[in-house]
């Protein structure tokens, strides 16, 4: 009777051993999962500001509802301000047909990207694009426009 309740015990053990891995297991893939980008996704801020505008650009043209929200080159915080500003993201009140990004610095966990704008009547938006690294990703945080 003993060897059978020991043998017990010990299969308890085993059983709670493997219960305890896989809720471990679980939790660390799924915060892989939330915390990560599609594996094509920029590494550095140039390439952030430059998929992002690429994407924008093409969705308007496409006359497609673009729904920053979804986007996943914006932080959470940019998104609600942008929506909450009624700040346009091209910095233009005319369709924008190109964009050209100048000079990129980056400090650490966040970075400055100079854009222009060019939208279909010539006129030329200077956009001032600040990103932050979010969990280890880039994403676009604020933006200032100017004009020539």
């Amino acid at each position: 009777m003993a060897k059978k309740n020991d043998s017990l015990e010990r299969s308890k053990w085993i059983f709670l051993g493997f219960i305890f891995a896989l809720i471990i297991s679980t939790g660390i893939l799924l915060t892989k999962a939330f915390n990560s980008e599609p594996p094509n996704y920029p590494t550095n801020p140039r390439g952030v500001v430059n998929d992002f505008y690429t994407w924008y650009i093409e969705c308007l043209n496409s006359g497609s509802n673009c729904d920053l929200s979804q986007s996943n080159f914006l932080s959470r915080s940019f998104t609600s301000n942008i929506e909450e500003r009624k700040v346009t993201i091209v910095c233009s009140k005319d369709p924008v047909e190109e964009f050209e990004i100048d000079e990129v610095t980056i400090d650490h966990d966040s970075a400055i990207a100079h854009v222009h704008a060019i939208s279909s009547t010539s006129t030329v938006s200077h956009i001032k694009v600040r990103l932050t690294k979010v969990r280890g990703i880039w994403k676009m945080n604020d933006l200032t426009c100017g004009h020539d």
